[in-house]
């Protein structure tokens, strides 16, 4: 037969927005048997506007059955009385039935009591057979309810008296796990009741939400006192297939039992070949990076990275130019002085602002006179078109023509178009390596991204449209606002709804009536759509000199993206982290030491919008 209790609970949910698979998750949580739960939505599917008396009609239940099921049903006058006090203090009969049933109140009897409750000439008739030989029988019988009636009396009237409560839940603290791994949680509990310490037994399962097949269960008993935080754990066994799975406690205490559960999610132990998995694999020219992947580092990418000192010097790069290196480089005019050097040279006076043609063309045939393999000296002819750039743009194209080895020509038209800030300049290197990174150059420190259409290799040009599409997303969206609105007003996170009814307990026929505190709980509210993604809690922790972590926060379980690199407007590094959680975490290797670094997430919600974070920094420390 069709259980009438959970039909008009999936119909009063229902009708205020919930879909059927939410419904039959939340009855499943709190114990109702599956067959009942399937059997009355299937009922409500087929008579989605039937009242309780329909239903009631169509019950397969004989005359003498339906009067027994009723008869245990038959509420008493004092939780007639109770409920009529509660709706008359402004309680709704909604918070009122879950308030009982969450205590062990019968369903049946409560939906009976409301129901004489709510009518105004409704009342409970007892009829009693008296025979003359039982009146001393009665008379006993009377003065023992008059004993129970006082001792009740006295316990409500007692302020000090509580019954025997407590307050259950689960937290867990990574929601994504790997099979193999212990998934460690806390089991918070709280003693409301009279007794300062007792004994709980609780009961733990965990199940698949989709199969709703049991992983594991097991069971322990605690010792509370007022408020505690029992840190526990379970191994999730080798081989677990990924999805999602829900962790149960049941806790008993005394006659009285309380539920919680929480939701994590398995993982997959195949992982897909990327560029951020720390293995050189795919067509991969180094660990993640060549081929598919960004450029692998060098010490001619014109980039500052790995652990050089500057660009493309120092650490495991040559020695970069210093004004103590004995040599003649940088803008020098002589070993280790003028230029950028701050010791004047020897009888070194006044030059004049201006240079002309001639006067270049002396010093270059006086470098090349210098150098015995006949070739031009790169350093001071690189420094000597860069200089002249700033005043006369086609005379210091000349002056790197001059350059015999095309390598050093492009890096010199490279200095030119970087001073002149001419981006066309760099369609005149012939080397691709030297071309893509002056292009690069005129993109992250000017947002020219029509340039990347002039870009060859797939890596530079993929960054070059992820910077496109990031300014885009700015543009349209703001540059994140951390938690708040537009207009900085604090938004609310999501509130799952909650309705809790508990299946039918064995309890005794007169259970102590629960008073209900001043705090109601809310009504379920839906889920929005389109909910705004705020993030919070954003953190850097250090592994080790190259290795950190960031952690995050965000009100909705989404997908995240998490851009990164040198400079703030040249997130040119890109991780992800796919799994559909609140709490989030990325791991980032190979770090450059002693180097600021700067990063931004990036969530799409459900609707397709685009959130993202402001701006952050964490720099690595040797």
């Amino acid at each position: 037969m069709v259980n009438e209790t959970i039909v008009k609970f999936i119909r009063q949910y229902s009708s205020q927005g919930y879909g059927l698979t939410e419904i039959r998750d939340y009855l499943l949580k709190y114990g109702f048997p599956l067959t009942q739960i399937d059997e009355a939505v299937d009922y409500f599917q087929q008579h989605p506007s039937a009242n309780t008396g329909a239903l009631a009609q169509s019950s397969h239940i004989g005359s003498h059955e339906q009067q027994s099921f009723m008869q245990s049903k038959q509420p008493t006058p004092q939780l007639v009385n109770y409920i009529q006090q509660q709706i008359a203090k402004g309680h709704t009969p909604d918070v009122i039935r879950n308030y009982l049933l969450q205590y062990g109140y019968d369903a049946g009897q409560v939906e009976q009591a409301i129901q004489a409750a709510s009518s105004p000439n409704s009342h409970i008739k007892h009829t009693i057979a008296i025979h003359p030989k039982t009146l001393l029988g009665i008379f006993l019988i009377l003065i023992a309810v008059a004993g129970i009636v006082f001792g009740a009396m006295s316990l409500f009237g007692n302020s000090s008296d509580f019954p025997e409560l407590l307050d259950y839940s689960l937290q867990i603290d990574e929601g994504v796990i790997a099979p193999g791994e212990k998934l460690n949680f806390i089991n918070k509990i709280a003693n409301l009741g009279e007794k300062r310490r007792y004994d709980i037994f609780i009961e733990y399962k965990i199940i698949n939400k989709d199969t709703l097949e049991e992983l594991t269960s097991w069971s322990k008993t605690f010792a509370i006192d007022v408020i505690v935080d029992k840190l526990d754990s379970v191994l999730i066994p080798p081989g677990t297939a990924p999805g999602k799975y829900i962790l149960y406690g049941e806790v008993y205490y005394g006659d009285l039992k309380n539920k919680a559960s929480n939701t994590f999610k398995v993982l997959s132990t195949e992982t897909e070949e990327s560029c951020f998995d720390n293995l050189q694999n795919q067509d991969e020219s180094g660990v993640d990076c060549g081929g598919s992947c960004f450029p692998c580092e060098t010490c001619d990418d014109g980039l500052q990275n790995q652990n050089e000192e500057d660009v493309d010097c120092g650490g495991v790069c040559g020695d970069c130019e210093t004004c103590f290196d004995g040599i003649i480089n940088q803008d020098e005019e002589d070993v280790d002085c003028g230029g950028i050097c701050s010791i004047p040279c020897e009888g070194s006076g006044t030059t004049e602002d201006n240079t002309n043609a001639t006067d270049i063309e002396n010093k270059n045939n006086e470098d090349t006179n210098d150098n015995s393999g006949g070739t031009t000296n790169s350093v001071e002819t690189i420094l000597l078109a860069k200089e002249t750039a700033t005043d006369n743009v086609d005379l210091a194209l000349e002056i790197c023509e001059k350059l015999t080895e095309q390598n050093l020509k492009d890096g010199c038209i490279r200095e030119i178009a970087q001073v002149s800030k001419q981006s066309e300049l760099c369609e005149k290197i012939v080397n691709a390596n030297k071309k893509d990174p002056c292009y690069m150059h005129f993109v992250t420190n000017y947002e020219d991204y029509d340039l990347c259409d002039s870009i060859i290799n797939d890596a530079y040009k993929d960054s070059c449209l992820n910077l496109k599409k990031i300014s885009t997303l700015q543009s349209t969206y703001g540059e994140g606002n951390n938690g708040t609105t537009d207009n900085g007003i604090k938004t609310d996170p999501i509130v799952e709804p909650s309705p809790n009814p508990e299946p039918t307990p064995n309890i005794p026929d007169e259970p102590d009536e629960p008073e209900p505190n001043n705090d109601l709980p809310p009504e379920p509210t839906p889920e929005p759509i389109g909910q705004e993604i705020i993030f919070t809690n954003i953190q850097t922790i250090k592994i080790d000199y190259k290795t950190y972590k960031v952690k995050w926060t965000t009100n909705v379980p989404e997908k995240s993206v998490l851009k990164f690199g040198t400079h703030p407007e040249a997130l040119i590094n890109i991780a992800y982290d796919e799994a559909e959680v609140s709490n989030h975490q990325i791991t980032l290797n190979d770090l450059n030491v002693n180097t600021k670094y700067y990063f931004m997430i990036i969530n799409q919600n459900s609707e397709g919008e685009y959130f993202t974070s402001d701006v952050e920094s964490f720099e690595t420390k040797a």
